[in-house]
């Protein structure tokens, strides 16, 4: 399954963004810890931004930078949003008001909740009227919601921006749901290459589970176990380094998904 990757963009501690990562994840530079910076989301409509939640920002912020990074018009793609938990503070904040006896639930929160509430802002601020897609797979996320892009490129022959993120919950939702860090990914996905396109990834599902491919920085290692979206950074680590690359993909207990990735041009 070949498609082609024209922008990306990154957001997680230490890793603020593309232009910030990528002499990291090549290894030309060390990789220092710092809180992640969580975006304005200055994309969205005022109205909406003040109703948005932080992880919806996250995600809609996460989105407009690879579509900018691959000068895509946000109206022509398709879209997956991937997230293991989805917004865990809302959820936390309905289940405090519902233990109230009023039970009052803000409509707001209710609408924040709902697993494709990124998509439906996203499709606010950027007029973006295509098909989208929402996926959940706990820390198989990125590895299912990256197969999902791929095929939806592949059978509709569009293009599709690819979102996966997450953002730590409050206890004691924190403890259910353990997330080291806000950390997220974005990805522009093409059907055939442009004078845009950075990389050629091939993409196969395979049988067995080998073992997932690692980071070799201890710290990064460790954000990559810790946060389900982070499970991206090997493959955003073989992009860093310009040269193929193959990399593995933990999925679905007895599967994996396979990547060879090849730089343009």
């Amino acid at each position: 399954m070949r498609v082609f990757v024209d922008g990306v963009a990154v957001s997680g501690p230490g890793l603020p963004d593309w232009e910030s990562a990528w002499p990291i994840l090549s290894g030309h530079m060390p990789y220092a810890a710092a809180p992640t910076v969580m975006p304005a989301a200055s994309q969205l409509p005022a109205g909406e931004r003040r109703r948005a939640s932080l992880p919806i920002k996250f995600a809609v912020d996460l989105a407009a930078q690879a579509a900018a990074h691959a000068q895509a018009n946000p109206e022509e793609l398709g879209v997956v949003f991937g997230s293991a938990n989805g917004d865990l503070h809302t959820v936390h904040q309905i289940c405090e008001a519902l233990a109230q006896p009023e039970r009052d639930v803000s409509p707001t929160r209710f609408h924040n909740s709902v697993h494709n509430a990124p998509a439906g802002y996203w499709s606010i601020a950027m007029k973006a009227g295509l098909a989208s897609t929402s996926v959940a797979a706990q820390d198989d996320t990125f590895a299912a919601a990256l197969l999902e892009g791929v095929m939806q490129v592949l059978a509709e022959g569009l293009s599709v921006m690819l979102a996966v993120y997450d953002v730590p919950g409050p206890p004691p939702l924190a403890s259910a749901c353990p997330t080291l860090a806000a950390f997220g990914v974005a990805l522009v996905l093409r059907p055939a290459p442009t004078r845009m396109s950075r990389w050629r990834l091939e993409a196969s599902l395979c049988e067995g589970s080998p073992a997932a491919t690692p980071m070799s920085v201890p710290d990064l290692e460790a954000l990559r176990v810790g946060v389900s979206a982070a499970r991206a950074l090997p493959l955003l680590s073989a992009m860093a380094g310009q040269k193929p690359s193959s990399v593995e993909l933990a999925y679905a207990e007895d599967r994996r998904l396979h990547i060879e990735l090849h730089p343009c041009g």
